[in-house]
């Protein structure tokens, strides 16, 4: 089946990528079309890269460029619970202190984008202070015209002292941004088993955007913005148009990858085949396929969905390792060959943004003697 043609999302992909040059941000198209992919297709949208990137910038040109609400929550280190994001009572006032996040929760109607931004959410294990937020993501009903999460348990309170549990909306957007270096938390298997996690490591130092001389207004994003407040929360959300091909691909996909993942101790589930299903789905359904491939849309869900599980020590990781790279070069086995010659290959392979990463990690591992996605 071929991937249904919509002129107003692709106008509105480039529409979106001019008012980001437009208010200092640079981005090519296609990342743009599959950064919107993703967040429409995973809970958590998580931004990676050395400091000075712009992941946290965009996540708030984003939310100005969708006319959205923004909550800012910066991170701290000393956070063990979820009373920063949510509130506590307050043992001297007797009266519950409500959290950020919860008020934010409590004030966004079921027709408002919110834009969620954890800065720098690894200086303190993630999971420890968003439990009780992923726990509550994973069940979702209907109540009067919305789509709503399961209640979010609050931080103990004595009886009838706390307020009503607050909810996820399908319009509440999930981001996080990381720096890895010395002074942060690794990503536990919890957060990554849930989370798109995007990359950005390539920095063009000759490029400059084309600032505007006032601030830009607001593009119309009709469509994405419908995009988003509608996107599906699990694979019965999209049947009965889901065609058993995109099913099949990506079962078929996944499969094979983890014959080479689950001996890195990775195995793969189901939480990623969904949301690269519904990646792929959308990528059919929504009038993405005239800016991206359905191979690019897979390369990215790769890069961004299994990948960032992959770690290891030990020499044998290496004909793994090799045995993914043939895989998303195209190869009908391994790699073979050093590191330069394996590199050179990045632009024909099969899925060459995955292909890049996996011989980066195989090439730390030659190097270090252990290799992980960060």
């Amino acid at each position: 089946m071929e991937p249904v043609a919509d002129d107003a999302v692709v106008r509105e992909i480039r529409t979106l990528r001019e008012y980001l040059e437009a208010t200092g941000y640079l981005i090519d198209e296609r990342h743009l079309a599959t950064l919107i992919l993703m967040m429409a297709s995973r809970g958590w949208t998580v931004l990676a890269g050395p400091s000075g990137t712009g992941k946290s910038r965009i996540i708030r040109r984003l939310c100005d460029a969708f006319q959205g609400r923004f909550v800012d929550v910066q991170v701290k280190r000393n956070w063990t619970t979820s009373e920063e994001l949510f509130g506590y009572f307050s043992e001297a006032s007797a009266v519950w202190v409500p959290g950020p996040l919860q008020t934010a929760l409590e004030a966004t109607s079921d027709d408002e984008l919110m834009f969620v931004r954890l800065d720098e959410m690894n200086l303190a294990p993630p999971e420890y202070y968003v439990a009780e937020l992923i726990s509550a993501g994973e069940t979702w009903e209907r109540v009067g015209g919305g789509l709503v999460s399961a209640p979010i348990q609050l931080p103990p309170c004595p009886p009838g002292k706390a307020p009503a549990p607050p909810r996820l909306r399908n319009g509440t957007l999930l981001f996080g941004t990381l720096n890895v270096d010395e002074t942060t938390q690794p990503l536990s298997p919890k957060m990554l088993d849930r989370a798109a996690i995007l990359d950005f490591e390539q920095v063009d130092l000759f490029a400059v955007p084309r600032f505007a001389t006032v601030e830009p207004p607001a593009p119309d994003l009709s469509k994405l913005r419908e995009l988003l407040l509608k996107r599906p929360r699990d694979l019965s959300m999209l049947t009965p148009a889901l065609e058993t091909p995109v099913l099949e691909t990506v079962a078929q996909l996944l499969t094979d990858l983890d014959s080479y993942t689950r001996p890195l101790g990775s195995p793969l589930a189901y939480r990623p085949r969904d949301a690269l299903v519904t990646a792929l789905h959308i990528w059919r359904h929504s009038g993405f396929g005239a800016l991206i491939s359905e191979v690019e849309v897979l390369d990215v869900g790769i890069r961004a969905l299994v990948l960032p599980r992959l770690q290891g020590s030990t020499p044998g990781t290496a004909q793994y390792l090799r045995g993914i790279g043939g895989m998303l070069a195209g190869d009908d086995g391994p790699v073979d060959g050093d590191i330069e010659v394996l590199r050179g290959r990045v632009g024909g392979a099969k899925y060459p943004r995955s292909y890049e990463k996996v011989i980066g990690m195989l090439d730390q591992l030659l190097t270090l003697g252990y290799f992980s996605f960060w």
